[in-house]
């Protein structure tokens, strides 16, 4: 059975818009490959980081509401981090 989850997770600001679009979309893929279902997506655009990461005091946020088995959670979880131009991401169980 299928649970709502969101996934934040910032881009490295440098990137283009392209580069950063490309991210999302891999994100995207990758929740639809392990059988789950995007809701929305939200691009908040750039903002400056609490404190620096990695270098960075700036990052592009975008968080996405997704549909998924449990179990698939940490295969995205695995992937994401793999993925060295997103900077910090967070995978939350929705309570709806």
């Amino acid at each position: 059975m299928n649970k709502n989850y969101e996934v934040m997770f910032i881009i490295n600001a440098g990137l283009d818009e392209e580069a950063a679009d490309a991210i999302v979309k891999r994100v995207e893929d990758l929740i639809t490959k392990n059988g789950g279902t995007v809701n929305n997506i939200d691009r908040m655009g750039k903002r400056r980081l609490a404190y620096e990461v990695k270098k960075q005091t700036d990052g592009n946020y975008v968080l996405i509401e997704f549909a998924i088995d449990p179990a698939q959670i940490k295969e995205i979880d695995r992937v994401i981090k793999i993925n060295e131009k997103i900077i910090r991401h967070l995978i939350v169980k929705q309570d709806k």
